[in-house]
This record gives structure tokens, C-alpha cells and sequence, in this order.
């Protein structure tokens, strides 16, 4: 058996064991897949599923190469606002990619503390 093969089955008899809840949306996830947002071309890797509160599943992502902000998660996402990607695979982000990602934080953190001072 090919190693993504056994991944697959491992995350099936993982997947058996959860609420159903969370079985219901993840049926529809491959966790070794690519996946896009439907509002942007960024490519995420799925990370994890988030119960929430009110029985509703959100997905935890993480961005990957090819994203604005590679080799960052964002928490809270929606299912239905993912799709599988065509990409063939999804690629993690690089330490260049952490580089750029660390100066887009930096200068949005810069953008809102300024915003702040003006409005203050």
C-alpha cells in the first residue's frame, strides 16, 4: 500500500471516530489535497476541523506557497467557501515566502497603528 493510501485510511478510521457533525464535513475534504478559497487564488492545505459552539464546523488552513500570506493559518473558514484546487499539490511555503509574509504582516500591523493614531 502506497503511503498516501495509508494516509487516507488512517484519516477515514479517524474520521469514523469523531462527532457526526464533523463527519458531515469532512467527508467532503482529502486532506492531502490543494484547496482554493473561492473568492481569491491563494492555495491552503487543510489543517484541521473546528467545532464550534453553536454545532457548526469551520476548517483551520494553512496558506501555502503560492498564497498572500504563505506559511500562515487562518482559523474559522467556512467549508462552503472552499474548493479543490488543480494545482496537483500544495506546496508549503518556503523561508523566501516567510520573508515576504513577515513584511506583508508588518506593514499591515504598520497601516493599522497609524490609522489608530490619526483616529485618536
Amino acid at each position: 500500500m502506497k503511503s498516501e493510501e495509508k494516509a487516507l485510511k488512517r484519516y477515514k478510521n479517524w474520521l469514523a471516530t469523531r462527532p457526526a457533525n464533523v463527519r458531515k464535513v469532512a467527508k467532503n475534504f482529502n486532506p492531502l489535497k490543494c484547496y482554493r478559497a473561492k473568492d481569491n487564488d491563494g492555495h491552503y492545505a487543510l489543517v484541521s476541523f473546528e467545532e464550534n459552539g453553536d454545532g457548526t464546523v469551520t476548517l483551520k488552513i494553512a496558506h501555502g506557497s503560492d498564497s498572500y500570506f504563505p506559511g500562515t493559518m487562518v482559523f474559522g473558514v467556512h467549508p462552503e467557501n472552499l474548493v479543490l484546487c488543480d494545482c496537483g499539490k500544495w506546496e508549503p511555503a518556503t523561508q523566501e515566502d516567510l520573508r515576504v509574509s513577515k513584511r506583508r504582516i508588518d506593514e499591515a500591523i504598520h497601516i493599522v497603528k497609524s490609522s489608530n493614531a490619526i483616529n485618536n
